[in-house]
């Protein structure tokens, strides 16, 4: 399963992403391009996003994101504190798999304004 979603729309920057989870400053702002869950999937231009997973801590990955061109790190910051690469952007967010929906609505640009419900069919 590819975990690598590119914006059909060119991207959104990183404050827009972020706001109301966290706060970025202007030497921090990047366009972000693409949105990763898998550090092989990043390229430049990526946000990977750095989550503990059933298998494999995200966090772990965090360098080779970097080395693959990520543009920004987003990592869950709960009982864990990361910095490597000062050339990157690294966000620590609390609880950061809940919120990781939000930021692909707005990404995506909240397509689910845009369903409609249908007429309800019963047999």
């Amino acid at each position: 399963m590819n975990l690598a979603f590119q914006s059909p729309l060119g991207g959104e920057y990183l404050n827009v992403l972020l706001q109301d989870i966290a706060e970025v400053d202007d030497d921090n702002n990047r366009l972000i391009s693409e949105l990763c869950l898998d550090s092989r999937e990043v390229r430049p231009g990526s946000l990977f996003f750095a989550v503990p997973g059933h298998r494999d801590d995200g966090r772990d990955y965090i360098q080779r994101a970097i080395q693959a061109g990520a543009q920004a790190i987003i990592y869950d910051s709960d009982g864990w504190h990361h910095r490597s690469n000062l050339d990157v952007p690294q966000i620590g967010v609390p609880n950061l798999a809940a919120k990781i929906s939000s930021i692909a609505d707005v990404f995506f640009k909240q397509p689910s304004q845009n369903l409609h419900a249908g007429p309800v069919h019963t047999a």
